[in-house]
């Protein structure tokens, strides 16, 4: 599994858990509301997919109107001019002179807005014109060429390229005629300034912008306004387009009114007419976010739905899931109410459901569980009994084994009062240890026991340990196991205190509460442990314990009973420091004896 493919799985496995960790409530409302969420953002796209190409095809239908009107404004201005060609002529035969000749161009001039300037050049070279004397400083070599190609052109008008001329300090183009029969020929300047006016009306629009394009892709004229779209030639006069819409101009003509997408990161559209009869065609830019504003409105209403679809599929939703899992969510409340046995009770539910039978099995479970319990409970109770007379049969041999091995060194050395002595505090020792009537006995019982234990004791060792019992007496009356104080110290005197010099050795017993816990040290400044021989001693794997069983049984059986009547929490704990002495910690549950 490659890098990036771990990745993935650690994601996917983290949405897994968390979507796991929620409750079911959660994880239904989510996943309806992801499915509602779904299908109105697809009905929603898909419908504003459809108006925005609804609103597309409207526009581009718009355009191609407009370009249709346009078109027929530009040949009704063409025949126009073609018309005045046609009609325009010079009797040279009158008398009238040069210049009732001037004065009548002049008139054709003044009453058509269509052209500049009109010339008439007879066969024999005389040229008359409305502004003669401006054509004889300037001349006008565009026009003398155009009636020369009419003029071997017989009865056909002729329209010349665009060019700047000098007479009209305008872009313009010569329309020429030849009359064989007349023997001249009609040439004129064509006025683009109307044309400009009505593709103004008809195509300008925010955000949109026209070309006129000749034959060979000259721009006749073009959108010269300040928001124009076109990019113009900068530092030249006339205005000239850069050389990209010539590029345009000069293209292999496409279908009619067809769009195409111009280059550039601009983001322009132009769309384009076919050629008319004397080859020229219209070119209309228009700016594609101009078209995109125009769905804003649209999207902003879609926006709006979408929103109150979401609210509305969310309070659904909401409903939906609450109405079905409520029973589910009570049931799982009151199952998850159950912490302890003492609240394990069977559910009420009246419908025969899905709920209902798992309500029933929920019941039928907690009442098997209960019958379990109680098993478990009788047997532990048993088991408890049975492990707590075992331990405790356990502690009598220890100390018998220990008692009677003190009173027969005492005979050996001849000291028959004491052992006499010690004999009787035995037999009182055995009549307080074999009493099976009563497990737990008041504090001051087991000092009074562990008082006639240190007599004995006493008489064996002699003064090399120094007895100091501190508790006091506001303690004297707490409920302690029997035979715990005993052992504690006896493995202190056997252990602890076997090297210490005589006169040095002390035991010490205190008693202190804290909260609901009564707390016994018996401490000594014996030899001490170290931490694996406590671990030892508590695991039952220390080294002596194996080779003499009664060595230190004293201390883990004291443990095992506390902590079998009174539970886990409570025992012995050691602290001790090798070399120094150690102090055993009893933690009982702090409670006045009761008879």
């Amino acid at each position: 599994m490659s890098g990036k493919e771990k990745v993935k799985h650690g994601i996917n496995q983290k949405i897994k858990k968390k979507i796991n960790q929620r409750g079911f409530a959660a994880r239904q409302f989510i996943l309806l509301f992801e499915i509602g969420a779904v299908i109105l953002s697809t009905v929603l796209i898909v419908n504003y997919q459809r108006q925005r190409s609804t609103l597309q095809r409207e526009f581009y239908e718009d355009m191609r109107e407009r370009m249709k009107v346009a078109n027929s404004l530009v040949d009704t201005q063409i025949r126009v001019v073609e018309n005045i060609v046609r009609l325009t002529r010079i009797d040279s035969q009158s008398e009238e002179g040069v210049n009732k000749f001037e004065r009548y161009l002049t008139q054709i001039v003044g009453e058509s807005s269509d052209i500049y300037n009109i010339f008439v050049q007879m066969d024999d070279g005389e040229m008359y014109s409305n502004n003669h004397l401006l054509y004889q400083l300037r001349g006008n070599p565009d026009v003398d060429t155009c009636m020369e190609a009419a003029h071997k052109e017989e009865s056909m008008i002729i329209w010349s390229e665009p060019y700047y001329s000098s007479m009209t300090a305008n872009t313009t183009v010569a329309v020429a005629l030849h009359d064989s029969a007349w023997k001249q020929t009609i040439a004129v300047e064509f006025n683009f300034n109307p044309i400009y006016m009505n593709l103004s009306a008809a195509l300008r629009n925010k955000g949109m912008s026209f070309i006129l394009f000749s034959r060979e892709g000259k721009e006749l004229i073009f959108d010269r306004n300040q928001t124009s779209l076109l990019e113009m030639v900068t530092g030249q006069y006339p205005l000239h387009l850069v050389s990209y819409y010539a590029r345009i101009g000069r293209q292999t003509q496409y279908q009619p009114y067809q769009e195409e997408i111009m280059n550039g990161d601009n983001g322009l559209c132009y769309m384009q007419s076919l050629r008319n009869k004397i080859g020229w065609k219209l070119l209309v830019i228009y700016n594609t976010s101009e078209l995109n504003s125009n769905s804003h409105g649209m999207l902003q209403n879609l926006l709006i739905l979408f929103i109150i679809g979401v609210f509305s599929i969310l309070i659904a939703v909401l409903l939906v899931v609450t109405y079905f899992t409520k029973p589910i969510r009570r049931l799982g409340k009151k199952m998850a109410n159950v912490n302890n046995l003492d609240n394990l009770i069977p559910i009420e539910y009246e419908k025969d459901d899905e709920i209902g039978k798992l309500t029933q099995s929920y019941n039928l479970l907690v009442k098997r569980i209960h019958i379990l319990v109680n098993n478990v409970k009788a047997a532990e109770q048993a088991k408890a009994q049975y492990e707590f007379r075992m331990h405790q049969s356990q502690i009598g041999p220890h100390f018998l084994h220990n008692a009677l091995y003190c009173i027969s060194s005492l005979i050996r050395q001849g000291r028959l009062d004491e052992a006499n002595h010690a004999m009787i505090a035995l037999s009182d020792l055995l009549s307080y240890s074999f009493d099976t009537v009563n497990n737990e006995v008041t504090l001051a019982n087991e000092n009074d026991s562990l008082k006639r234990f240190m007599d004995i004791m006493k008489m064996r060792y002699g003064n090399i340990f120094h007895y100091d019992n501190q508790i006091k007496e506001q303690f004297l009356n707490c409920s302690v196991l029997k035979l715990t104080l005993q052992p504690l110290v006896e493995n202190s005197i056997s252990h602890g205190l076997a090297s210490v010099e005589e006169g040095e050795g002390r035991i010490v017993l205190r008693a202190y509460r804290h909260g609901s816990t009564l707390s016994i040290l018996v401490a000594d400044n014996g030899i001490g442990m170290k931490p694996e021989t406590i671990r030892q001693i508590f695991s039952g794997t220390f080294e002596t314990y194996k080779k003499d069983r009664f060595s230190n049984i004293g201390i883990i059986n004291v443990h095992d009973r506390i902590r079998l009547v009174y539970g886990e929490g409570y025992g012995l704990k050691i602290r001790s420091v090798f070399g120094q002495g150690t102090i055993v910690r009893i933690c009982i549950p702090f409670r006045v004896f009761e008879q």
